[in-house]
């Protein structure tokens, strides 16, 4: 148990009781919680701020040089996304690739969670989602899987 004064004169003097405070442990205890949710609140939004940045990619995000994985590819190919727009349009290079779909491509677009591969008049050849900071996976209008990793530098 545990008296309090509110001011340095005995409290007969002042004419106040002591306040007492029976249950401090308690009273400590609460103030703890208190403090642990606000900093678990804070952390959480914290994070759903993170997550939802990471969603929203850009151009610098996913510009560069890719090997291209996917149904008859040779592990060659290769795929360089251009971060330069040239009339309004981020072109792309495929490189020892030999898919008649790949060479339709011819310019990019980024989408919130990965980019576009796309043809003449902006049709979407393949729709590639982020899957690891530098993956990609996206399917061709068939329903054929393709899948994008950084290339090694060379």
């Amino acid at each position: 148990m545990v008296d309090v004064q509110l001011s340095d004169r005995p409290a007969k003097r002042m004419g106040l009781r002591a306040m007492r405070l029976k249950s401090l442990p308690n009273l400590v205890a609460v103030v703890a919680l208190a403090t642990v949710v606000g900093l678990i609140t804070g952390a959480c939004s914290a994070k759903e701020a993170a997550m939802s940045e990471a969603n929203s990619l850009t151009i610098q995000d996913v510009f560069g040089h890719y090997q291209l994985v996917g149904p008859d590819l040779p592990t060659t190919c290769r795929l360089t996304l251009d971060p330069v727009s040239n009339a309004g349009q981020l072109p792309i290079l495929a490189s020892r690739c030999g898919s008649a779909n790949l060479s339709s491509a011819k310019h990019w677009r980024v989408t919130r969670e990965g980019f576009d591969l796309l043809a003449k008049g902006d049709a979407v050849l393949i729709g590639f989602r982020r899957i690891d900071v530098d993956r990609f996976e996206g399917r061709d209008a068939s329903g054929q899987v393709y899948r994008l990793e950084r290339a090694p530098m060379a």
